[in-house]
């Protein structure tokens, strides 16, 4: 062979001439009685199908379609029924079908790989609508994703999950017609179901690892999403032991263990999610609240900054889709929750306190008081509905502020500070003198005050910063 066979009548042609050559040789011993002898020819045919196997075998690395691949396997099984209609050994050749099936295999896989690439890259991570009762028999209750769906009613999961189970339904259909012929295959094609579950795993890994890096609007949302569609995909190994089933002539179901799989790549998927949670909320604070030194715009202290209606947007949103997981070994609906609360309780008090602010106005802590009981409102109403956050009563995060903005916002508050019993029962959080001396000292009287009003609150913070400095000097 002196060069690559890329297509089925390649090989066709290649094993008719050798088929052409030994059915001659066989003739010429038959018929004369000195040109060929048995034992030659027999070496002559071992060496020739050693051979033969050898270059398959390298040529085959070079096809990378099924369907090429299946020619081939009906050319060699033809082969050998012809050879061995001649009397030829052909076992070694049978053997040899063994390794075209794996081969058969690892294309198979790749091919299951791009088509899954290619819809990873189209998933526009919405829920999934059907609009018949065909689509949802044969997309959904045959698959063990949802038994109760229903036609024109937003699914859970999104088209992820059900191209999954249809192109890998349809590539089992392809093994079986390629196994035609060939025996005991139901355990490889099972085997070839498993790397391709394990491929979808890697996949969906690396989607997760994109959300975090392609700038998308809610990647944290989009994470969510794949957890869900792996929830749903729970019961896969279950579903193609019983379509290799149905597919094979002796009705075998192997087992097909897939839950592990799927299950710990849920387990990072939440730990993804987590993280974009996180993420999200630092890009809402970075990109949507201006820093205290701005509030002094805002003249109405009852109004929230622009940072509040994309928070409140991003947690109803990510409310909305965890309402269709519900998952005994899952507690993701309450984690993320928890996890955005302590994050907005972190970004609000690093916002206070920031050293970039020189001065802090009267009027900015009402409207970042405005802006707090905005924040408590959403931990009061999302503790109500999601499951686990009343136990942890994510208002108690944002009680240091809440003490802060009573501190900043009162006359008598700041006169009744300097009363040790008083401090320990209405400002027992604010345990950092350090910090609250620099806050102090950043705050400035409001404009908008008689002058009275703000020279006797001047009076107060001085005070005050007196009696903390004193402190602190003490304690050291």
């Amino acid at each position: 062979v002196e060069k690559t066979m890329v297509d089925e009548t390649a090989y066709r042609e290649f094993l008719e001439n050798i088929a052409g050559f030994f059915v001659v040789e066989q003739t010429v011993m038959r018929t004369t009685s000195s040109l060929v002898s048995p034992l030659q020819l027999d070496q002559d045919w071992r060496v020739g199908t050693s051979q033969l196997r050898t270059v398959l075998q390298e040529q085959l690395c070079y096809c990378t379609s099924t369907q090429v691949l299946s020619r081939v396997k009906e050319h060699l099984y033809l082969f050998t029924q012809t050879m061995l209609g001649f009397g030829y050994d052909t076992a070694s050749l049978v053997d040899f079908l063994e390794h075209l099936a794996s081969r058969f295999s690892e294309v198979l896989l790749d091919e299951f790989q791009f088509e899954m690439m290619k819809v990873f890259a189209t998933e526009n991570w919405s829920r999934l609508v059907l609009r018949n009762a065909k689509e949802v028999a044969e997309e959904i209750v045959a698959n063990q994703l949802l038994p109760d769906a229903m036609p024109n009613q937003p699914l859970p999961f999104t088209l992820m999950t059900t191209r999954f189970f249809d192109i890998l339904r349809k590539q089992i259909a392809e093994f079986f017609r390629f196994s035609q012929r060939l025996t005991d295959m139901e355990s490889l094609i099972a085997q070839t179901v498993d790397k391709a579950i394990a491929l979808l795993c890697k996949q969906v890994l690396s989607a997760a690892e994109d959300f975090m890096t392609c700038g998308r609007v809610d990647p944290a949302l989009c994470s969510t999403k794949l957890v869900i569609n792996l929830h749903h995909m729970r019961n896969t190994g279950s579903v193609f032991s019983r379509v290799i089933a149905e597919h094979s002539d002796v009705g075998w179901a192997p087992t097909i263990d897939s839950k592990h799989q799927l299950e710990s790549t849920r387990v990072l998927c939440e730990k993804f999610t987590l993280a974009m949670t996180e993420r999200r909320v630092d890009t809402v604070f970075a990109t949507s609240s201006p820093p205290p030194a701005a509030w002094d715009v805002i003249t109405i202290s009852d109004q929230t900054h622009l940072f509040m209606s994309e928070l409140q947007e991003f947690l109803r949103n990510m409310h909305e889709q965890l309402l269709a997981y519900t998952s005994a070994t899952s507690t993701l609906h309450h984690d993320v929750f928890a996890t955005a609360f302590h994050r907005i309780a972190e970004r609000m008090t690093d916002m206070l306190f920031s050293e970039g602010n020189k001065r802090i106005s009267y009027m900015g802590v009402h409207a970042f008081g405005a802006d707090l009981q905005a924040v408590e409102q959403l931990c009061n109403t999302y503790a109500a509905c999601v499951p686990g956050l009343s136990r942890d009563n994510p208002v108690r995060w944002f009680a240091e502020l809440r003490q802060l903005v009573s501190l900043l916002t009162s006359t008598t508050t700041l006169e009744e500070f300097l009363v040790p019993s008083v401090r320990e029962d209405k400002y027992n959080l604010i345990v950092s003198k350090t910090r609250l001396i620099g806050l102090l000292l950043r705050v400035k009287g409001d404009g908008l005050a008689p002058k009275k009003d703000r020279k006797h609150r001047h009076n107060s913070l001085y005070a005050v910063i007196k009696k903390l400095q004193s402190e602190e000097k003490t304690a050291k």
